[in-house]
């Protein structure tokens, strides 16, 4: 027998960059980065924008002589409460499930290539 035939297969193995999922996921937690360091300076300009617009709203109202005490009032108890403000919290949920999914996936891929690896090598093996 030659010295090739015992020894073990120094293939190497396929590295985790070649894994698009693996890129999917890098990409994804720069994202979620960006959304974590931009999140309080959105969520301020978006407030000021709504007072904005809120403001506007109101003059043009005010102009047209549509505005009757129960509006003032109800208008009252809208800007103590205000529900309308937009977040970045459903895309960055958006994220973190795209997120999830890329680990899993480069996971699972990663297994099943060395799985693959380890049955090829098993099956020289065996006609040996």
């Amino acid at each position: 027998m030659s010295e090739r035939q015992h020894e073990p297969d120094k293939r190497p193995s396929a590295p985790l960059t070649d894994s698009p999922w693996f890129w999917l996921a890098l990409f994804v937690c720069g994202a979620l980065a960006a959304i974590v360091v931009i999140g309080p300076k959105h969520a301020y300009r978006q407030a000021r924008l709504e007072r904005m617009n809120d403001t506007r709203e109101e003059i043009r109202r005010r102009a047209a002589g549509e505005v009757t005490e129960a509006e003032k009032a109800a208008d009252h108890l809208l800007a103590t409460h205000d529900a309308r403000q937009h977040t970045l919290g459903p895309l960055a949920a958006a994220l973190a499930i795209l997120l999830a999914v890329g680990a899993i996936a480069a996971g699972v891929t990663g297994y099943l290539k060395a799985d693959a690896r380890r049955a090829e090598r098993q099956e020289r093996k065996a006609r040996l």
